[in-house]
């Protein structure tokens, strides 16, 4: 395998299991690849104030992927290198989309978090991310420029049915993956974390393949598949698990420590 000098890690459910908490092992292992000179990013549907606890416990000074690859944001100072916001038509149709599906659907607005009317998810997001949020009952009838995504929410059975609806309703204009149980992301189309991954690559001048993937979703399949070495941890969904070059042991058991010591280190 060819030398690893940029590792981009997916955080909840691959480098955390309990929120913001990176466990002794990850941490440790993190800080010898940087010692090595290995550049450690992040790439998450986060965006940057909410995955601030990571970003600043792995004191990465350099681009982050962010909002599932529609930003690349330099870290620590929160200056953004690229941004590919959705077309405020494309936001109207996928909120009434989710309307119609009745569904709950927010959208953020650089970092604030809104969404048309409150309910249980809505209450738990906001909380469990510490992120501004607002309630505006017009959402569906305003024009926003500057939105990166849009989650909508529904329960994780539903959620797989409506993601295909979802994806033949905005065909060529968006890319729908789910990220976590239940949760639709909705990006515009050619954005994701392998495209900015690339593009990050392509800034601090690393090989593709010199460059590891670490994630457990569908939403880090792409960059899986574009790295030099695509890594699943083993709580991973199965088409992740099927289609990466790597699979280690599961984030509660510190896959990516595992990773680290075994093919970095």
């Amino acid at each position: 395998m060819q030398s690893i000098e940029l590792i981009a890690l997916d955080i909840d459910q691959t480098l955390t299991h309990q929120k913001d908490v990176i466990s002794p092992r990850n941490l440790a292992a993190i800080r010898a690849a940087q010692k090595k000179g290995v550049f450690v990013t992040i790439a998450t549907g986060r965006g940057f104030l909410s995955s601030k606890k990571i970003w600043s416990q792995l004191e990465i000074e350099g681009p982050t992927i962010q909002y599932g690859g529609a930003m690349l944001v330099h870290s620590p100072d929160g200056e953004p290198i690229s941004v590919a916001a959705l077309s405020p038509d494309l936001v109207r149709d996928a909120l009434v989309l989710a309307h119609d599906y009745g569904i709950h659907v927010q959208i953020f607005d650089g970092d604030t978090v809104i969404a048309e009317k409150d309910c249980p998810f809505f209450t738990f997001y906001h909380e469990r991310t510490n992120l501004p949020y607002r309630i505006d009952p017009a959402l569906r009838e305003k024009r926003y420029d500057n939105v990166p995504k849009v989650l909508a929410y529904a329960e994780p059975e539903q959620a797989l049915k409506l993601q295909q609806e979802f994806q033949a309703a905005l065909a060529g204009r968006a890319d729908v993956t789910i990220s976590q149980p239940g949760f639709i992301e909705i990006n515009g189309c050619g954005v994701s974390k392998a495209a900015a991954l690339e593009k990050l690559a392509g800034i601090i001048c690393v090989p593709q393949e010199s460059v590891a993937a670490i994630g457990d979703s569908t939403l880090d399949l792409s960059m899986i598949r574009w790295a030099g070495c695509g890594v699943c941890v083993a709580n991973g969904t199965k088409n992740v698990l099927d289609e990466a070059d790597i699979i280690v042991p599961s984030c509660q058991e510190d896959g990516v420590a595992y990773f680290i010591e075994n093919y970095v280190l």
